[in-house]
């Protein structure tokens, strides 16, 4: 079971439902798409996801299998070097 909100990369292109003017639509999102998952948005076995600012649902085990937490990729933070003043 999925359990933490976050961003996600999709390892594998997969299938999203995206519900429009009452109706639904099924599309695919691409491999190596980022992902901001909701776990607190479910229904059922689908998790909402933002993907490029649509709001989709996934099917949980999809996500469990095909992505991978966006953090694994990214560039460490690094704080600002301190600043020196020039009156010493």
């Amino acid at each position: 079971m999925l359990h933490v909100h976050g961003y996600y990369r999709l390892l594998k292109a997969t299938v999203a439902l995206e519900r429009t003017n009452g109706g639904q639509k099924c599309f695919q999102v691409p491999e190596g798409s980022m992902l901001l998952v909701n776990c607190f948005e479910r229904e059922g076995r689908l998790v909402e996801v933002i993907y490029e600012g649509r709001h989709l649902l996934m099917f949980e085990g999809d996500l469990v299998m095909r992505t991978q937490p966006a953090d694994a990729q990214r560039v460490p933070h690094r704080p600002n070097k301190p600043h020196h003043s020039s009156n010493h």
